[in-house]
């Protein structure tokens, strides 16, 4: 008997109450949502790289990567006291907006091209609360520098 087959008896029984069918089938729950973002968000639905390797990697880190980051930022910087917005509403809310990345006295410098004030405003605290967040890696497969030094190595 396989595992699926095990799976289904265990809770398409006779004997299963409706609150151990809850309790198993409830951390998945939230599993179409999170698809339905990526494929909406992202554009994972209609993605493609002309070979099934090159595609599929691309697929893996912009689900890891980046679902993860907007996920993160939604939470704690764009929309930290209101409810959380889709990447489908953030994208052209707060990402797609037109700038142009010049110099000004040596100094990289980021021109928007938002005319309201209100949202320049907006924009320019968020920026400088990304640029707070602290750029370290939460990482144990690799030795850092310090750790390095700080053995001999």
């Amino acid at each position: 008997m396989s595992i699926a087959d095990a799976r289904h008896r265990k809770f398409h029984d006779a004997t299963s109450s409706s609150e151990d069918i809850w309790r198993e089938y409830r951390p998945r729950a939230n599993d179409e949502n999170i698809i339905k973002d990526l494929k909406e968000g992202y554009g994972l639905a209609s993605f493609n790289m002309n070979e099934f390797w090159a595609t599929e990697s691309f697929m893996a880190i912009n689900a890891l990567v980046f679902h993860n980051l907007v996920h993160y930022l939604n939470r704690t910087i764009l929309n930290k006291h209101t409810p959380k917005e889709h990447l489908k509403t953030l994208r052209p809310k707060w990402f797609i907006i037109p700038a142009q990345l010049g110099r000004s006295g040596g100094t990289k410098t980021l021109r928007l091209s938002v005319r309201n004030s209100n949202l320049k405003s907006r924009l320019l605290e968020f920026i400088a609360q990304i640029s707070q967040i602290p750029h370290t890696l939460n990482c144990i497969a690799v030795e850092t520098q310090e750790e390095t030094i700080s053995q001999g190595k």
